[in-house]
């Protein structure tokens, strides 16, 4: 398998793993509109913060956001795998 397709196949397992899980696509729809510290994402999603602290693990183990200055950002790939979520939805 080339070093393409095992990236297209990483971010395809993750965008499956996002579209099942409402709150991962929640947050990252929330921390694409701009940095957002923890107490941000909490009072803005339908989130207890034990949900929302192991989702938030869960995305930046899989690249898709990282935390700068105690506020989490989009990667690249989460980036993209927001666009790729916004698509299928919209089909």
């Amino acid at each position: 398998m080339s070093k393409v397709s095992r990236i297209v196949s990483t971010l395809m397992t993750q965008i499956g793993k996002i579209l099942v899980s409402g709150s991962k696509t929640a947050i990252l729809e929330e921390v694409a509109k701009g940095p957002e510290g923890f107490g941000d994402l909490l009072k803005n999603l339908d989130e207890t913060s034990g949900n929302l602290n192991y989702h938030l693990l869960t995305l930046q183990k899989d690249g898709l956001i990282d935390k700068k200055d105690n506020k989490y950002v989009l990667t690249t790939t989460g980036k993209d795998a927001l666009k790729i979520i916004e698509r299928v939805a919209k089909s």
